[in-house]
């Protein structure tokens, strides 16, 4: 067999440590979870922002916030060691 015909079979296939996921292997219960954690997320953000306006200023809520964000962020990065 040509090599051609062998480089084109090799071309299709993906290597073994890819998994694709179908939709039955998919978790109910943690799709489910997701959505809640973000429902309590959204559903918090109104009382904090107020409760947190009360003793700030917009301009220092929001720095105060960026920063809070960007500390979230390098905490995720650095917990997933990227």
């Amino acid at each position: 067999m040509p090599e051609d015909a062998n480089a084109a079979k090799r071309t299709n296939t993906r290597p073994s440590s890819v998994r694709r996921y179908s939709s039955s292997e998919t978790s109910r219960v943690g799709t489910l979870a997701y959505l809640a954690v973000a429902v309590l997320f959204f559903a918090t953000a109104w009382p904090i922002s107020k409760i947190g306006l009360e003793g700030a200023t917009p301009i220092w809520f929001a720095a105060a916030r960026a920063v809070l964000g960007a500390f979230a962020s390098f905490a995720l990065l650095g917990a997933s060691r990227r």
